[in-house]
């Protein structure tokens, strides 16, 4: 490209443009350099006192999320047991991306609760705060990896409990990445616990 200042021109402006298209793309850089200047105009090498610098840095920012559509795995939006009263006290569940889409960390944050529409921590005597070690989180995806791992884990007690379940919602996500709506909740299942029927047994004269 051919740049001409006129007579008494300080500046000029440049317009480099790119190709809009689908594919998701990480964050790039390239160079525009200054060469083959003509009517006895010079260019500086480096960087002068000025400040002037015969190139600049360009940067394409990541597109097209290409930081991923994440989403639970099929194995933990349904099927994953809490169990108390075994060695099941915690489970782990499993976030994933697009092969295509793993360019660069994302963060995923997550977060316990009985209902869909609204954060909801107790429902039917059963106060996931007090259940869980931990009820939020973020767990992060790294660069060129498509899965990523975050743990539930029971408070052991000796507490009668009736079986429940409750919800975990993926709520937000980093940069350049997006939530699947298909998979934004995993089901976990939680048994009894401590015999909340009661214990039953022979009288002493029996």
């Amino acid at each position: 490209m051919m740049i001409t200042l006129l007579d008494g021109e300080r500046e000029a402006d440049v317009s480099i443009g790119i190709l809009d298209d689908e594919d998701p793309e990480g964050q790039e850089v390239f160079f525009v350099y200054l060469s083959s200047p003509q009517g006895g105009a010079q260019i500086v090498e480096g960087k002068d006192e000025n400040g002037f610098m015969s190139f600049t840095k360009i940067i394409i920012l990541g597109s097209d999320f290409q930081n991923g559509i994440v989403g639970f795995s099929v194995e933990s939006l349904a099927g994953l047991v809490l169990d108390e009263d075994s060695e099941n006290m915690k489970v782990v569940l499993t976030v994933q991306r697009q092969e295509t889409r793993v360019f660069e960390d994302v963060a995923v944050s997550w977060r316990v609760t009985f209902n869909k529409t609204s954060v909801l921590l107790q429902n039917n005597r059963v106060n996931l705060t007090g259940e869980l070690l931990s009820i939020t989180g973020t767990t992060t995806c790294h660069k060129g990896e498509t899965l990523c791992f975050f743990s539930l884990e029971l408070r052991s007690d000796k507490v009668p409990e009736f079986g429940s379940w409750f919800l975990v919602e993926l709520y937000q996500v980093g940069a350049g990445a997006m939530i699947n709506e298909s998979s934004r909740f995993a089901n976990i299942t939680v048994v009894e616990s401590n015999s909340p029927q009661g214990l039953l047994l022979f009288t002493v004269g029996s």
